[in-house]
């Protein structure tokens, strides 16, 4: 059986000491609940392995400055695990779950849907708590601080999050958004895969900030350089109103921009500390240390 692989969700504050996603599935089909797999890799500066194997597949993970991991199930459980190790914990919160993300131990976010309704929750450092949703299903959440929020999904979804509640904002697209990052209440980006279209706004509104030929699928600012990923279409930084490609073999569809720039591009985990030198590990090492692990089993 021939099998496609993938590393994506990576989240740390270093290449060599982040979290990430590996998905292996029969090539015959595309990833679904029945035709692959999940493992969360552990990365460090002298070894990488597996933390766990789940059947299915993985829809989002964050690592936290202290290492905690959070990691989202399309069937709608919760994985985490403490920065000591340990045994990892699991809960149903919805029905799927789509993504996580917080800002920090104590203020995680998870969303998905339960009853095709759109659900977000709320981990305070002791439990998870259904809070209200944005107005429409989230596809990726980012923000500041806790009154400081905004989200981005299906249809062109963008609400911003003022500490009260969601507040829905004009869109300048209908079709879906897959990356936002905030910078300041003044500045923020979205963007999505079924777009040509960078977006730049703030908690005031939103405007097209330019066009592209290729789409674009992830966006985030780094040492005061928004950069782009546009999948097999490479990596690419914002240079005077345009896209200009970065002439690296990385292709980034996910970033994590907190101390370094990790880039999730398939194939590799990328990192970049200054936007000029870069080094990356690829999936090889990943299906070294999972190959042999058998697809018919089960696991709770």
């Amino acid at each position: 059986m021939k099998m496609d692989w993938e590393l994506t969700h990576a989240s740390g504050l270093d290449l060599f000491a982040c979290t990430c996603v590996a998905h292996r599935w029969d090539s015959r089909w595309a990833l679904a609940a029945d035709t692959g797999e999940g493992f969360v890799v552990q990365m460090t500066a002298d070894k990488y392995w597996v933390d766990r194997q789940t059947p299915g597949f993985f829809t989002g993970l964050w690592r936290s400055v202290a290492g905690h991991n959070y990691v989202t199930h399309f069937d709608g459980r919760l994985f985490t695990r403490g920065a000591g190790g340990g045994a990892w914990q699991h809960q149903q919160l919805a029905h799927n779950l789509y993504g996580v993300w917080g800002l920090a131990e104590d203020r995680v976010y998870a969303w998905g849907q339960t009853d095709s309704k759109p659900v977000i929750f709320l981990f305070d450092g002791k439990q998870w708590s259904s809070i209200p949703s944005p107005p429409g299903f989230v596809n990726a959440l980012h923000g500041t601080a806790p009154d400081l929020l905004i989200a981005v999904g299906e249809k062109g979804m963008i609400a911003h999050f003022d500490g009260n509640g969601w507040q829905s904002m004009a869109s300048p697209t209908p079709l879906s958004l897959s990356s936002v990052f905030v910078v300041s209440a003044d500045e923020a980006y979205a963007c999505g895969p079924g777009n040509n279209i960078l977006l730049e706004g703030s908690v005031y509104g939103w405007t097209t900030l330019l066009n592209h030929d290729v789409p674009i699928q992830a966006v985030a600012k780094f040492r005061d350089r928004v950069y782009v990923g546009a999948g097999i279409n490479g990596l690419f930084k914002l240079d005077a109103g345009k896209l200009v490609r970065i002439k690296i073999d990385v292709r980034p569809v996910k970033f994590d921009a907190r101390e370094v720039l990790l880039m999730s591009a398939g194939d590799r985990i990328a990192m970049t500390r200054d936007g000029k030198n870069y080094e990356w590990s690829t999936v090889d090492g990943v299906k070294e240390i999972a190959g042999a692990w058998d697809l018919s089993f089960t696991a709770s």
